[in-house]
């Protein structure tokens, strides 16, 4: 019998070292397609967490070694101090307390690494549990043998992850798993005894069978794939709307190829990147000047690259005011190539770390990072200052093209529909200043016939240019639609204009512990720029229901008002003490009064919900720990009331879980007389006995007048309460 069970317990451990290779075929794609590091730190606390089972340790212990593996590896892969400072365990709390709190906003982005990485220890843990239950318990593992063979087979066709090797290695494992588990289950069904000779034929066979597989599926002649291949149909599927005009729908958010504007947009409210700007403004990316009729196309330039550093100054104001710089935060949620700019604004310097160079793209003023080899760079996080822009609307409205001047920003298509010139003409027929004419045509987007909407919104035809179609037949669209219409208007007239894009300001949440503005995918938008002398490129915005930030003031009505205010010394001194200090005025970028006492209550609410939550993580811990202890008790109390046969059957049976759970087991095969003895022994009484020679009569002959639960209540009570101590 010892060695019946000595080599039980062998085959048990050949299992878990299967299904620990089994787990790691999951974690190899892992390895190859994302940033996840270190997998053999992964797959070692699998092994520990399945050899703790095989071992049967007591499960505070396993709890308290796994929890400590995890924190060492935290430590290992994230922290710089020593592993006894105890800082960096406080530091990982408060972060995963702010993680779970994004958890519940369903901010997915915004989850730390360490907390991911917890996420995915905490993934193994469940997973080497589930082994171990289908090892022990179930004695099959088919289910997960063929759900990773399904996840081999997805890695394989819609990832770069060649699965070839995966799947040899997978068969061979799970044939053996497969294998051996059949042999328990027979052995157990059959009541055989499992000896070393049994297990040797056994392994033999399994062996020679799963041999003369592989090698048949190697050497047999296969035939060509049946069904053809589903990825370039799916992608074909997705770009049909891109492709033939079908106007199928596309995601929100930026993206370089604007050659076929149009279409039904899909919100994706994922973040894109945090910023801490003093006050709020358009993001801006790139320009593009080149229309084609269906949409805007990059042209480069000769001489269009310069290149510049960190603390480089790249369009500096003369003077420069040093009281109005003001220092931005950019934190990159959703990486791309380029570096965002604040949209009207003077950009002096842009720092990130070292060894970044900026390159600097002059026709679609866009700027990219490089490194020394001129590799882009995605940056995660960079500092930027700059001091916004205002304008003069009296020295825009003085400003003047020379005759026959023209550039690259007043470019048509050769089949421009000429009665979008003759809309743009009659809308500006009756201002005479440059500025006025393209304000006037800023404003027609205003008009009622005009709709913002972003569903349902229809390609061009074939031999239709894109704002005609606008203009004159949907008047309904989104900031692609009003920014072109407006930017080809204008040129329309001989006034330069082009295409920006980039994103609105966002919205105002806390991050980090301040309030910064949040800008998702569903921020990205497109406005006109337009070059008037002396004022450079000049931000409008047509989209309907937007607003651009960009400061304009009229520098005449201000001269008058300035002229009418007469101010005495009195009257500065009364104004003095009716005028609060500066620093508790609400600027327009500061939150309000109702926004702070919600940012505060939220704040005292999340105490509260979270010492809640400890409160109730400890109960239940408690509860776990001492179940011992209280649920003798619980049951005492649920039958105290009850009576009748049937009563005392369910609490006879109720009264052997009891027994089984607290460690006086019923040997298998062993009868109810036999083991009554045994507990009457154990526990020094003879009320065992008294009940099962009761529950005998009561299911073996039906007999119920053999008397009611309330009569042997008090000897169930006394067996029940011994089980807790």
């Amino acid at each position: 019998m010892r060695h019946n069970s000595r080599l039980e317990n062998f085959t048990h451990l050949l299992l878990y070292a299967f299904g620990i290779l089994l787990l790691w075929e999951w974690l190899r794609p892992v390895d190859e397609l994302t940033n996840t590091d270190n997998i053999s730190i992964f797959i070692l606390f699998a092994g520990l967490s399945l050899l703790l089972h095989y071992f049967k340790t007591h499960i505070l212990l396993r709890f308290t070694i796994l929890i400590a593996y995890i924190a060492a590896a935290l430590h290992y892969f994230y922290s710089n101090v020593p592993f006894f400072d105890p800082s960096w365990v406080f530091g990982y709390i408060a972060e995963f307390y702010r993680s779970i709190t994004i958890v519940f906003h369903a901010d997915w982005q915004m989850l730390s690494d360490p907390f991911r990485t917890f996420l995915l220890f905490i993934l193994l843990w469940l997973v080497t549990y589930l082994i171990h239950y289908w090892v022990m318990a179930r004695n099959s593992i088919f289910l997960f043998f063929f759900v990773t063979i399904v996840f081999l087979a997805v890695a394989d066709t819609f990832t770069p992850y060649d699965a070839k090797n995966s799947i040899v290695r997978l068969i061979i494992i799970g044939f053996v798993m497969l294998g051996l588990l059949r042999l328990i289950r027979l052995t157990g069904r059959e009541k055989l005894r499992l000896s070393g000779t049994s297990v040797k034929r056994w392994t033999g066979a399994l062996a020679a069978m799963v041999a003369i597989s592989a090698c048949m599926g190697f050497a047999l002649p296969k035939f060509k794939p049946q069904w053809p291949d589903p990825v370039p149909f799916i992608v074909s599927h997705s770009n049909k709307a891109g492709a033939d005009g079908a106007g199928g729908p596309h995601k929100v958010g930026y993206g370089k190829n604007d050659s076929r504007l149009g279409g039904t947009v899909k919100e994706d409210d994922s973040v894109v990147f945090y910023n801490d700007a003093q006050s709020s403004h358009y993001w801006k990316v790139e320009n593009k000047y080149f229309y084609t009729g269906k949409g805007w196309e990059d042209q480069k330039k000769i001489g269009d690259v310069t290149m510049f550093v960190n603390d480089k100054v790249l369009d500096t104001p003369v003077p420069v005011n040093k009281k109005k710089i003001q220092h931005v935060h950019i934190s990159v949620k959703e990486t791309h190539e380029h570096v965002l700019m604040p949209e009207a604004s003077y950009v002096l310097k842009v720092n990130a770390p070292d060894g970044v160079i900026y390159r600097h793209y002059t026709s679609k003023d866009r700027v990219e990072a490089v490194n020394e080899k001129g590799k882009k760079l995605y940056l995660d996080e960079y500092d930027e200052e700059y001091i916004p822009r205002n304008y003069d609307i009296q020295k825009l409205r003085k400003a003047v093209f020379p005759a026959g001047y023209y550039m690259d920003e007043m470019q048509l298509p050769d089949s421009f529909p000429e009665k979008i010139r003759d809309l743009a003409i009659s809308i500006t027929k009756n201002k005479t200043t440059l500025y006025d004419k393209v304000k006037a045509i800023e404003d027609y987007f205003d008009r009622p016939e005009f709709t913002y909407d972003k569903q349902n919104i229809p390609y061009p035809a074939e031999n239709q240019d894109y704002v005609e179609q606008f203009l004159f037949e949907t008047k309904r669209g989104y900031c692609d639609n009003f920014s072109t219409a407006m930017t080809v208007m204008v040129r329309s007239i001989g006034i330069p204009a082009r295409w920006a894009k980039g994103y609105t300001e966002g919205t105002v949440e806390q991050y980090k512990g301040k309030s910064q503005f949040k800008v998702t995918n569903d921020n990205a938008h497109s406005w006109v720029e337009v070059l008037i002398p002396g004022s450079g490129w000049v931000p409008f915005e047509p989209t309907k229901g937007f607003s651009q930030s960009t400061s304009f003031y009229d520098s005449a009505v201000l001269k008058t008002q300035n002229d009418k205010q007469e101010v005495t010394p009195q009257a500065k001194a009364k104004a003095a003490q009716k005028t609060p200090p500066k620093q508790d005025l609400l600027r327009e970028d500061s939150p309000s009064k109702t926004a702070v006492q919600k940012e505060s209550w939220l704040k005292n609410y999340s105490k509260i919900a979270w010492a809640a939550a400890a409160i109730v993580l400890a109960v239940l811990v408690t509860a776990v720990l001492t179940w011992r202890k209280w649920l003798p008790h619980l049951l005492i109390l649920v039958y105290r009331r009850k009576a009748g046969g049937e009563t005392f059957a369910h609490a006879y049976h109720v009264l052997l879980k009891q027994l089984d759970r607290s460690g006086v087991k019923r040997p298998a095969g062993q009868t109810l007389r036999e083991y009554a003895a045994y507990v009457d022994f154990v526990y020094g009484t003879d009320a065992m006995k008294i009940m099962t020679e009761r529950y005998e009569k009561l299911a073996y002959r039906g007999d119920r007048d053999a008397g009611d639960f309330g009569e042997y209540q008090e000897l169930w009570e006394k067996l029940i309460k011994k089980t807790a101590s």
